[in-house]
């Protein structure tokens, strides 16, 4: 079994993991630190009870901030309201495991935050006094709501998927057109009576007798093979009848239009052209693929990601279904 380490390729802690991700919401953090400074002194009105602890609009606005920026925040939509319920319980259960968060990770989260956007000690500080608060006070908010929710669930949910060597051939298998590498080839044999380049009625009708009694002869069970090696009118005999390997467009039309309906080992009926009549044999088609090494990391990803919100999504459940929520 393989825990997703290439989920993390630099082999960052998991406080760095949190705090990339929490940092990169810059403005959106600088726009809840705004909306704490011009809300402070506003009248809270309850939303709803999450095990005996209030959500009130004031909540309910910074969490739209936080989702949806653009959101409309004069009305309330129910399901952001779940959502907010949602990390409230998050936070609940993180308080309940003793989940917290150090200094050291605030610290190391910080300086994250300043080298993704390019900006001193100075400025950072400069920044949030502007918006009312005290660093400390900064601090201390992002501790409880930010980066204690993403410990928390990286701690309960992501550190428990694993993706195993089975699961990842299967998704190498299951979705290989993910990782083609080129246009699909097809490699054909033919049977090919060839026909002058102003050939005779008589020569017409004895070519089609001829095609009449190869479809029999097929019919009847000779080898396709049998006859492209044997039959002394076929122009590719010498070839053992293989035409060669081919990419769509690379032939007459007429020709790549019924080779890309047939299935491998399948033979076509007579198609006429101006050169003569051809009989097909779809011997494969070919694909070339990047290989399973390479595209590792990838598929670890992908499946990771399906787990992990099937993971999640269980968790939320189970966390909401074991609460006493009142909804106003």
């Amino acid at each position: 079994m393989h825990r997703d380490a290439e989920v993390t390729p630099a082999g960052r802690t998991a406080a760095a993991r949190v705090t990339t991700a929490v940092f990169s919401l810059s403005m959106i953090l600088l726009s809840l630190l705004s909306f704490a400074a011009a809300h402070a002194a506003e009248t809270e009105k309850d939303l709803a009870l999450v095990n005996g602890e209030r959500v009130t609009h004031a909540d309910y606005r910074r969490f739209l901030l936080k989702v949806s920026p653009a959101a409309p925040s004069g009305t309330i939509d129910r399901e952001v309201l779940k959502g907010l319920i949602r990390e409230r319980l998050i936070i609940q259960e993180a308080k309940k495991k003793g989940i917290s968060v150090t200094d050291d990770e605030v610290d190391e989260g910080i300086r994250d935050f300043l080298q993704r956007n390019n900006m001193t000690d100075r400025q950072f500080e400069e920044k949030i006094t502007a918006q009312g608060m005290t660093l400390r006070d900064y601090r201390a908010w992002l501790k409880e709501n930010i980066i204690v929710l993403a410990k928390t669930i990286d701690q309960e949910v992501d550190r428990k998927v694993l993706v195993s060597d089975a699961e990842i051939a299967d998704y190498y298998q299951q979705e290989q057109a993910l990782f083609r590498t080129g246009p699909e080839r097809v490699r054909v044999k033919a049977i090919f009576l060839r026909l002058d380049d102003r050939p005779s009625l008589a020569e017409v009708t004895a070519l089609k007798i001829r095609s009449l009694r190869l479809v029999s002869e097929l019919k009847r069970g000779t080898g396709f093979d049998v006859l492209a090696s044997l039959y002394p009118e076929n122009a590719l005999k010498a070839h053992d009848g293989m035409l060669g390997e081919f990419r769509k467009g690379d032939l007459r039309p007429e020709l790549d239009k019924r080779i890309a309906s047939m299935k491998e080992g399948e033979i076509s009926r007579p198609l006429w052209l101006k050169e003569g009549m051809f009989i097909l044999r779809l011997e494969r088609r070919l694909q070339d693929y990047r290989p399973l090494e390479e595209v590792r990391p990838e598929i670890v990803r992908r499946v990771f990601r399906g787990k992990r919100e099937k993971m999640y999504d269980n968790w939320i459940k189970a966390l909401w279904d074991g609460s006493t929520i009142t909804i106003y």
